[in-house]
């Protein structure tokens, strides 16, 4: 039977198998349920799994007939802490979490091209089917990636494949990127220290809420100035963080955020950029404020 109409017989039972995930969504460094359907399924093929890589990582191979190159497939598992506001029989149903970014297609394809290729193996070389976790990553805290990395995964692999499911595609449709497909990311978190006071006498205070909310505006700003016509860069403000009282001048604020772009030259003009919107803004509402990078890819 040819790979193709392999992949026809597995359509629905991968259908029903992603929507399980999509169902049941977890959080970094807890895909303990999503690691064991992926594991379980794997062990179905007769492949030889591994668990626990990297916490919850989970990764099987599958030799060829004879040698060739190393070629390692790589999803990745976790799901993203938002609400799943769908009406649908698959949405989900763990408050507060959704796989929002797609993570659960992406496993589902692994799975899928694993099952074809176990059935129709290729004839020569070795395939490694990696499940990662953790691909998002707060400020500051670890990378499932990277994780997976620091264990020797890639000792021995030739080539590394990876994909990202994009909703402007028509189903059925993949796109290949003649050159980069996904931008390097940078994350910042801006720490704004100011004086506290009752909201009734608002002049004894420094209001680092005012001075963060000045500083969000001007980041979102900096795109028209800094990036010329054709440039591909993202700034984002994720989390915004200030104030315990209504009637209070909030003493402190905390942002967090991303630059992304394909350019270093860029990477590095955007960053500077930051710096000096946020040294300016400290300066004219007279606060402290201090930036912090995290997490470079």
């Amino acid at each position: 039977m040819r790979r193709d109409d392999i992949g026809v017989q597995l359509s629905g039972s991968l259908r029903e198998f992603r929507r399980d995930l999509h169902r049941h969504p977890e959080l970094r460094f807890q895909e303990v349920r999503t690691a064991q359907r992926v594991a379980e399924r794997l062990q179905g093929l007769g492949l030889e799994v591994e668990t626990g890589r990297a916490k919850t990582g989970v990764l099987a191979r599958l030799p060829g007939a004879g040698r060739g190159p190393h070629v390692l497939l790589r999803a990745d598992m976790d799901a993203l802490p938002t609400d799943d506001l769908k009406s649908v029989s698959y949405a989900s149903a763990n408050e507060g979490i959704t796989h929002a970014c797609g993570h659960d297609v992406h496993t589902t394809v692994v799975l899928g091209v694993a099952e074809v290729l176990a059935e129709r193996p290729a004839s020569a070389g070795a395939v490694t089917f990696v499940f990662q976790p953790a691909e998002e990553i707060p400020f500051g805290e670890e990378s499932g990636g990277q994780a997976m990395v620091d264990t020797g995964l890639l000792d021995d692999v030739d080539v590394v494949l990876g994909l990202h499911c994009w909703p402007a595609l028509q189903a059925g449709t993949i796109g290949v990127d003649s050159e980069i497909a996904m931008a390097a990311k940078s994350a910042f978190r801006i720490v704004v220290h100011g004086t506290g006071a009752h909201a009734a006498t608002p002049s004894k205070g420094r209001d680092a809420l005012l001075a963060a909310s000045s500083i969000v505006v001007h980041l979102n700003q900096l795109l028209g100035r800094e990036v010329d016509p054709g440039g591909r860069a993202a700034v984002n403000v994720g989390t915004f963080a200030s104030g315990r009282s209504q009637s209070i001048v909030a003493p402190t604020a905390e942002l967090t955020g991303t630059i992304r772009t394909a350019d270093p030259v860029l990477a590095k003009r955007l960053r500077q950029a930051v710096s000096r919107v946020v040294s300016g803004v400290a300066v004219a509402a007279d606060v402290e404020a201090t930036v912090e990078w995290k997490n470079d890819m």
